[in-house]
């Protein structure tokens, strides 16, 4: 049986895959229905078995043309699937390892280019505003943890400086967002109070600024900027590193959902979750896990990619004593996976060794303690000499081959300079983690911002394509012209499809919001949430306890109910998106329909085809994501589902017991309160959704009606262009003159595009 010849082109700018298959070009059926307008990151798990499904063979020859670090996600899937069904797929590649940094500057000077160019869309400041808003330059690093696991002094590392506070108690209560840039040479700060107004301008930061201000309870806050040394700035990515606080130790329920939202984001951001290698296990972890569970299995390999977990303080451990890094690192992935965490990326690292060999780097030896400068000969000599200490040979299994040699060929260069800090700086974890971040970045960010901002010319690219239809049209004689011009005058004026159009209006006007399935799927989600939450805490409510146990339990169950209460809300928020594309893509697809019936109606034989082809591409409605950018463009608000976080009835009352003795609460009064509690908190956020979504219904409504004026007018305008044509000789030559400048210019517009997007 010979094998299945597949040649798979896959360009993550454009996010066009192109498929051959034993040397015939595939242009429909299950595999394009499968890869469509999606990234590769999305459906590579599932093209093998698709594949082998619909020409019914496991043995496959499959060419890879594509961006070095995709091709890496193809070539894990090949593994996986080769591994678990026999498959007999042998792989090879045709990759480039370009700056990507490069398309975003020559893309924005051909942005500037055609701003002098001939089509007014792209002086608009709806472009300007869409295009500037999809390269807007910050990538944020969500840096989260648990008491003790030395978060801080993981961002400090990555700084080279002490500046975050780092205690052995929780000492992170305000938010810092600390942005990246290269130009200064220190850095400063300003802080912000929970009503958004400003305390303190712009000034000098270092360690004492900060603990003073993170331990103001006016501080929400705090907004730093400087060089973050092992990071290079680029036009298009400013690394912005956000501190947040704990679950212990948020100030208010502010911080605490930006936690979480940032677990739960749907945006190009990242998360580090810093854990206590000498010790886990702690339910502070459970609620932010569930989280992070809960998005990598929604994610794809992309959230694979999103959530880096830093297995820290492996500077504690002494190989001489039998302390093994490897088994720590098993117990942490063990750990990961008991939380529904498969396949988690965990990294090794000493962030203190990493931190104190920058600060004396770039401040010298000498400001560093006494204690701190024998650390850091103690734990420089430890890494260099000890092999179980060398952090790069651990994750090699886990790492891409070729992340694994980028970060190997720093450090053989450091071994044959004899550079004993920058061997242990390698060793020490750190660097693993800002190569990964640099990966996500190129193979993530970058290519969605790219594929954003030129899905704003989208307006530019329709009105050349019926440019070039109308100049079929005046192109004919005069007499076919003026057959033309008549024919359109009178399909617009035609009574029956007045009538039918009116008749589509006012079906739009009257029609009422109706749950989708999706959203009823949802519900189920969030009542399945909280029964799961509510059998779990029951047990600990079933018994006689003493009061000092109480209030452990009650501290519990109120976490686990704020964890839940924002779960909830991130699920209905993210509904809300989805009912409001689906109500556009249904109303969308309404007014295709009713064009397409009129069309046919109007133009039934085959010698109509032009004509008919010039109306349909005149009367195109845009697609629903230009239609919610230009809503979002004219309103420029968000509207979000969410209720206040305190004053529940059980925990007003979680202080005041019914005791049957001295030393015994009765736990049931409690939990019938909190139940209740937790029910009508979700019937609040059931309501709210309901109102918001009928809300988003009606505004879609007049989105579609205005987009049809807005049609009606310019298909005025052309038949205006016609007759103007027909009539006028020399007018007719003008406007093709100035059209076909405007298409020749168009062209080159869109070759310049299509090289800046190539791979």
């Amino acid at each position: 049986m010979k094998s299945l010849k597949v040649e798979l082109t896959y360009n993550p700018y454009t996010v066009k895959s192109e498929f051959i298959i034993n040397g015939k070009d595939i242009k429909e059926g299950p595999l394009v229905d499968l890869t469509l307008n999606k990234r590769l990151q999305q459906w590579v798990d599932k093209l093998l078995e698709a594949l082998s499904h619909t020409y019914n063979t496991k043995e496959i020859d499959l060419v890879f043309n594509g961006t070095l670090l995709d091709s890496e996600d193809v070539k894990d899937a090949v593994f996986i699937y080769n591994k678990k069904s026999a498959g007999i797929i042998n792989i090879s590649y045709n990759t480039t390892d370009e700056t990507v940094d490069d398309k975003v500057t020559e893309l924005k000077a051909l942005y500037k280019e055609a701003k002098e160019g001939p089509f007014d869309e792209f002086r608009t400041e709806e472009m300007e505003i869409n295009f500037n808003t999809s390269l807007a330059p910050e990538f944020e690093v969500n840096v989260i943890a648990t008491m003790s696991s030395g978060k801080s002094t993981v961002i400090n590392a990555m700084l080279g400086k002490e500046l975050m506070p780092a205690k052995n108690e929780a000492c992170t209560a305000t938010i810092a967002k600390i942005s990246d840039r290269d130009d200064m040479k220190s850095f400063r700060a300003k802080r912000i109070d929970h009503q958004q107004d400003m305390i303190d301008d712009w000034q000098d930061a270092d360690a004492k600024l900060m603990e003073k201000w993170n331990e103001d309870a006016n501080t929400s806050v705090i907004e730093i900027e400087g060089n973050i040394p092992a990071i290079s700035e680029k036009e298009s990515i400013r690394l912005v590193l956000v501190d947040t606080p704990g679950p212990n130790n948020s100030r208010d329920s502010e911080h605490r959902k930006a936690t979480t939202s940032a677990i739960s984001a749907k945006n190009m951001s990242m998360v580090l979750y810093v854990l206590n290698a000498t010790q886990l296990s702690t339910d502070d972890d459970k609620g932010l896990l569930n989280l992070i569970r809960d998005a990598m299995m929604a994610g794809g390999r992309e959230a694979q990619d999103r959530f880096i977990f830093i297995a820290n303080k492996i500077d504690n451990f002494d190989p001489e004593k039998g302390e093994s890094v490897q088994n720590a690192l098993k117990n942490v992935r063990e750990y990961l996976q008991y939380n529904g965490i498969a396949n988690p990326i965990v990294i090794p690292a000493s962030a203190e060794l990493t931190k104190l060999i920058r600060v004396a780097e770039f401040e010298g030896k000498d400001s560093l303690t006494r204690s701190q400068k024998g650390n850091l000969n103690n734990f420089t000599e430890l890494f260099i000499e000890e092999p179980e200490m060398n952090m790069l040979e651990h994750v090699k299994s886990a790492i891409s081959k070729s992340t694994y040699n980028k970060i190997n060929d720093k450090l053989q260069a450091a071994k044959n300079s004899k550079n004993e800090a920058k061997q242990a700086e390698i060793l020490s974890g750190i660097p693993i983690v800002e190569t990964l971040l640099d990966n996500f970045i190129a193979k993530h960010a970058i290519p969605a911002k790219l594929k954003d901002a030129v899905d704003s010319f989208s307006g530019v690219m329709a009105k050349a394509e019926s440019m070039k239809k109308l100049d079929a049209l005046i192109e004919k004689d005069t007499a076919e012209m003026n057959n033309i011009a008549e024919r359109l005058e009178n399909f617009s004026q035609e009574k029956s499809n007045i009538q039918q159009a009116k008749e589509f209006r006012d079906r739009i006007k009257t029609a009422k919001y109706q749950l989708s399935k999706d959203s009823k799927k949802s519900r189920m989600h969030v009542d399945n949430k909280i029964n799961d939450l509510l059998d779990e805490l029951q047990s600990k409510f079933d018994n006689e306890i003493r009061p000092s146990e109480a209030k452990m339990v009650f501290k519990k169950a109120e976490r686990d109910c704020e964890y839940l209460f924002d779960t909830i809300e991130s699920i209905l928020t993210e509904d809300l998106e989805k009912e409001q594309m689906s109500t556009l893509n249904q109303f969308r697809d309404d007014y295709q329909k009713h064009i397409a019936e009129l069309l046919e109606k109007t133009f039934p034989s085959n010698d109509d085809f032009a004509l008919k082809d010039f109306q349909s591409s005149s009367m195109a409605m845009p697609d629903t994501t230009s239609l919610l950018k230009e809503a979002t463009y004219e309103k420029r608000t968000q509207v979000c589902v969410g209720t206040e976080r305190h004053g529940f009835l059980w925990l007003k009352k979680r202080d005041v017991y019914e005791t049957k003795t001295e030393e015994l609460v009765d736990m049931s009064g409690p939990w019938n309160e909190l139940e209740v509690s937790i029910r009508e908190h979700k019937q609040k956020e059931i309501t709210s959704f309901s109102k918001v979504a009928e809300n988003n219904f009606e505004e879609a409504k007049i989105l579609l009606l205005k987009q049809m004026d807005a049609i009606d007018n310019k298909m005025d305008e052309m038949l205006k262009t016609i007759k103007s044509a027909a009539s006028d000789k020399q007018q007719k030559e003008k406007i093709l003159a100035e059209n076909k400048a405007k298409q020749d210019w168009y062209k080159n517009f869109m070759s310049k595009l299509d090289a800046i997007l190539a791979l």
